[in-house]
């Protein structure tokens, strides 16, 4: 295990289903299998590249004063595994890449970090909802207090905004993707810091740095094809909402829907009231944006505090 810390934050690679795997945690949070503390685990979107969610993760662990642990993980390969460790090949193991192999990856990152007396809170943000779904449909032993769906995916990708623009030529999609990974390789890394610097210049001073470490790591050639590969098939495979699987976890989710989600439309949020009325749900009435880790993350922080806090 390859560790550096740096305040209250420690970065270290495990190796989960096979792939290096680089997980943060954060202040006296203890991995360890026979802890007892309440662990919060965060499953990211699309890129996972955990780094993004630094300052939200550090945000939840203040709100609970300690109390509760908490981590993050980056999906399999989403991260600079290429350059630090050795990690099987995506052409030769695709399935461990995948939509499916991530969440198997993270089933078994659960399965060997958290024993089931352990009080756990799993939070899903984008299609880290769909994979903790499937984390409470597989592991039904885990003792999860409650599970955050934060602009959540996990139905009828192929009708979200964003993704239609992804949809109408696949064959073009993977060719342009291929092309972009081609010039990826070509360009100097000078000249791709120069592109991150100019595009996190938009965002908040306060996470510009951090953001621009994590969006460098967009531009390596192995995981912009992941990503890209991943979106493709999330859209492929994501079609009608799992009623049945959220109908029998409903009394432990918390739904947190945008208001302008281009990969979660508002009506989505309308179906899913109609279908469970007694869902604990909420619309967005600050205008967040899908991607809230580079807006503003202490809001959802508080959030999710003041449910647990009310729940217990």
């Amino acid at each position: 295990m390859e560790t550096k810390s740096a305040s209250k934050v420690r970065y270290s690679y495990v190796t989960v289903n096979s792939v290096p795997t680089k997980v943060v945690e954060v202040g006296d949070t203890d991995l360890g299998p026979d802890s007892q503390e309440p662990l919060f685990v965060l499953i990211p979107g699309n890129p996972g590249i955990i780094e993004y969610y630094e300052d939200f993760l550090v945000e939840i662990y203040d709100e609970f004063d300690g109390r509760v642990h908490v981590c993050g993980l980056s999906h399999a390969g989403h991260d600079e595994v290429w350059t630090k460790c050795s990690a099987p090949s995506p052409k030769e193991h695709w399935h461990l890449y995948g939509l499916q192999g991530q969440v198997r990856h993270k089933v078994e990152f659960i399965k060997n970090h958290v024993n089931s007396n352990r009080t756990v809170y799993l939070a899903g943000h984008s299609i880290g909802a769909y994979m903790v779904l499937q984390i409470l449909k597989e592991l039904k032993g885990l003792n999860v207090k409650r599970s955050f769906m934060l602009f959540p995916v996990f139905e009828r990708l192929d009708e979200a905004p964003n993704a239609w623009r992804l949809v109408w030529d696949s064959y073009l999609l993977k060719l342009v993707t291929r092309l972009l990974v081609f010039l990826l390789l070509l360009l100097p890394d000078s000249f791709k810091a120069a592109l991150v610097s100019l595009y996190c210049r938009r965002l908040p001073p306060a996470i510009q740095e951090r953001s621009a470490k994590a969006t460098r790591m967009v531009f390596m050639p192995t995981v912009f094809q992941l990503m890209t590969d991943m979106a493709h098939e999330e859209i492929c495979v994501l079609k009608e909402r799992d009623n049945t699987l959220i109908g029998t976890h409903l009394q432990r989710l918390t739904f947190y829907y945008g208001s302008e989600d281009g990969w979660c439309p508002i009506r989505f949020y309308w179906d899913m009231q109609a279908a469970f009325p007694n869902a604990d749900l909420t619309l967005c009435s600050l205008k967040l944006k899908h991607a809230f880790v580079l807006d503003r993350t202490a809001d959802i922080a508080s959030f999710i505090a003041d449910k647990v806090k009310n729940s217990t």
